[in-house]
C-alpha cells in the first residue's frame, strides 16, 4: 500500500489532499488512506472532515493517515476527535516517510 501511495500514478493527487485518497479494498470494506505532508494536525483533521462530507463513506471501515512519527499521529488523532467524523481515524507511523516522499 505504501508503495502505491508514494510511487503510484495518483501520488500527486494523494499528496495534494485532493478527493482522490487511495482507497484500500478488503472484501466488502473500504478504507481511505491519506499521507501527511507536514500540515498541522488541525489542518489534517479539517481535510478529513471535508473528505467525509464530499464522499459517500458507507461501507468504509475507517480513515488511515500515514505520518512520520507516532507523536504526530497522536496529535492528528486528537484533532480529528474534536470533529464529528462518521469513521474512526487510524494513524500509522512510518519513520522514514519524509525521505520516501523526497
Amino acid at each position: 500500500m505504501l508503495n502505491y501511495c508514494l510511487l503510484g500514478e495518483t501520488r500527486k493527487q494523494l499528496c495534494c489532499w485532493s478527493r482522490a485518497a487511495a482507497v484500500v479494498l478488503t472484501g466488502e470494506q473500504r478504507e481511505a488512506v491519506f499521507v501527511d505532508l507536514n500540515a498541522t494536525p488541525d489542518h489534517v483533521a479539517r481535510k478529513l472532515v471535508r473528505y467525509c462530507d464530499d464522499v459517500n463513506t458507507s461501507g468504509f471501515a475507517g480513515i488511515t493517515v500515514l505520518v512520520p512519527t507516532q507523536e504526530k499521529g497522536t496529535k492528528i488523532w486528537r484533532a480529528a476527535k474534536k470533529h464529528d467524523l462518521p469513521l474512526p481515524v487510524f494513524c500509522f507511523a512510518i519513520d522514514d516517510l519524509r525521505e520516501l516522499l523526497g
